[in-house]
């Protein structure tokens, strides 16, 4: 029905304003053909109040006007309704469709702000979504240009109510498949969540994605505290930082651009310390485990590094036994003065700080500092900077073509056509957990096979479907998945389809190295994850004999090691995926 309505609007209306106009002109001549003594002054006033005979195309005007204006009183009515048709439609007539509760679209086009805002991201999932199902966009206020392309797209939008349930009985999710909660407040999405997979709203098919904000949020979240078992099947929680972080580290990886048995540690910056930084550092602790042994490097530059780093860990306290850590302070938000000194040795810079304006300077200062009319010697240094959503600065930056050897574009707008990576449309499509799942489905047949000797086997709490895991134990198979990236790069090798390249074969060595490298992944996951040593493996309180180096290890412990890399090369196989040499 929006797409008809919009099509009347803006095809229509225009047939029906021009057919004013024409009809207008031809009913003046029509009078002063009938009245040669008629000026063209008075005719014009006649033909203009409609004062017309049985017939004659002041008559047709007549008709024509009154269309028109019939029209445009219904579209001033439903503008000053608040859009009652949509929310009349949501509530009465959706079926199995997904409805998105946003936050206000307030940031000015100048001011965009990565991970300050959610009403973007949801703005891109909403026009995503409408191409394969209903969607009803729950936002407080939104702008004409936005809404009106939300109605050509087919999207409903109705008002946000502060009354939950009321609200989301006009959103139909009583019938709805889907439900994405994306408010700015942890509480009030945790809230809305609550309501929807209550009893009052009776609809058990429901699968709701509740956001959670930041960082400190989503690490000390427990939804089990909230939900039962059967609930908490149908309850997801995601935070749009983690999964940038993923994706990005993904698409360009640190360890890209350097010898995997160089003896040099993986040197990265972060140029703003904010969500995303904040997210980064924490994925590259988890994946940051190369085959040269050493520990990576990070240098943050940001203002006021040191209360926002303390607070990491606090959250993290495990997390500089895996990191060397580099602080730059800076003395304003904006004084990002970066020497060359403080880039020696680094291979990847990622320029995350909030504002858009910020970003573009910083990453023409780095990019600056590569160029060939440089009186010092080039650096080597890739930069990545992250636009965000509805910024333009950065694009325009990325198109001109100039730097593009130096300068990587991420950006968070799917709309972006000149992006080279990014999507936030796509961030919780199920394609980016794809591998994850893989891995996890081919453990649980594995356990279960177990079962008839051991039918505690069934117990465990990450023995069970996808679906029912926990977010903590999803998010130690997305982390296997994403690290097993940078063991097929540290071999020399890609993941590529089975039918375009030959299968290698992993040497003895690589995989002695490969079972290192996924020892200290293991250990280090666990460690972020609160774990410790201990001489006995207690679960309830987190201890593990094999949180130790890779050569304390018994002989049984590290051929599990081996056998584990080995298996996910045959889980990806069967799934089309091989490793294969670069230079094959």
């Amino acid at each position: 029905m929006n797409r008809f309505i919009s099509f009347i609007e803006n095809k229509i209306m225009i047939v029906l304003i021009t057919g004013v106009a024409i009809l207008f002109v031809l009913s003046i001549w029509e009078k002063m053909l009938a009245d040669e003594a008629m000026s063209l002054g008075r005719a014009a006033v006649q033909a203009l109040t409609l004062d017309a005979p049985e017939d004659g195309f002041t008559l047709y005007l007549r008709f024509v006007v009154n269309i028109t204006l019939a029209w445009a009183v219904i579209r001033v009515y439903i503008a000053s309704a608040g859009l009652s048709f949509d929310r009349l439609v949501a509530r009465r007539f959706s079926r199995d469709h997904t409805v998105i509760i946003a936050e206000d679209d307030t940031l000015d086009y100048s001011a965009r702000q990565i991970g300050r805002n959610n009403f973007y991201l949801a703005y891109d999932l909403a026009l995503n979504k409408a191409n394969t199902s209903t969607v009803v966009l729950v936002v407080p206020s939104i702008a004409d240009d936005k809404r009106t392309r939300l109605w050509n797209a087919g999207i409903k939008v109705i008002d946000y109510q502060k009354n939950i349930q009321n609200m989301l009985i006009d959103a139909g999710t009583n019938r709805a498949k889907t439900l994405l909660s994306m408010r700015a407040s942890f509480d009030e999405n945790l809230a809305i969540c609550r309501v929807a997979l209550s009893p009052q709203l009776a609809n058990e098919s429901l699968t709701v994605f509740c956001q959670v904000p930041t960082q400190g949020e989503r690490r000390r979240f427990n939804p089990e505290f909230y939900y039962d078992a059967k609930t908490l099947v149908r309850f997801r929680s995601f935070n749009e930082s983690q999964m940038i972080a993923r994706d990005l580290l993904r698409r360009f990886p640190p360890d890209a651009a350097s010898n995997p048995l160089d003896d040099a540690p993986v040197h990265i910056g972060l140029l703003g310390f904010g969500e995303i930084g904040q997210a980064i550092v924490e994925q590259f602790a988890r994946i940051g485990h190369y085959r040269n042994g050493q520990k990576a490097v990070v240098s943050i530059f940001a203002k006021d590094l040191e209360a926002q780093w303390q607070s990491v860990v606090q959250e993290l306290p495990a997390i500089a036994d895996w990191l060397e850590i580099r602080c730059y302070e800076c003395s304003e938000k904006s004084d990002f003065r970066i020497t060359r000194e403080a880039l020696n040795g680094m291979q990847r810079a990622y320029v995350c700080h909030i504002n858009e304006v910020v970003n573009l300077r910083i990453s023409k200062a780095l990019v600056d500092l590569q160029s060939d009319n440089t009186e010092v010697p080039q650096i080597g240094l890739d930069v990545v900077a992250i636009d965000p959503p509805g910024g333009i600065v950065l694009g325009d930056f990325w198109a001109n073509g100039r730097h593009q050897g130096h300068f990587h574009l991420y950006s968070l707008a799917s709309s972006n056509v000149i992006q080279e990576g990014g999507d936030s449309s796509s961030l919780l499509s199920r394609e980016i957990d794809r591998r994850a799942r893989l891995l996890h489905d081919a453990y649980v047949e594995k356990e279960l096979a177990k079962a008839a000797q051991d039918p505690t086997v069934q117990l465990r709490p990450n023995v069970r479907p996808w679906e029912e895991l926990p977010e903590n134990i999803r998010d130690s198979n997305r982390v296997v998945a994403d690290h097993f990236e940078v063991k097929v790069r540290a071999i020399g090798c890609v993941l590529a389809d089975a039918d375009m390249g030959n299968e290698t074969e992993i040497t003895s060595s690589e995989l002695e190295d490969l079972a290192i490298m996924e020892h200290n992944r293991w250990w280090a996951d666990r460690a972020l994850n609160g774990w410790k040593y201990g001489p006995d493996r207690i679960e309830a309180e987190k201890i593990h004999p094999n949180m130790v180096p890779y050569d304390s290890l018994t002989e049984e412990d590290k051929q599990k090691d081996r056998d584990f890399v080995l298996g996910i090369v045959n889980i990806f196989r069967q799934d089309g995926l091989i490793v294969a040499r670069v230079d094959a």
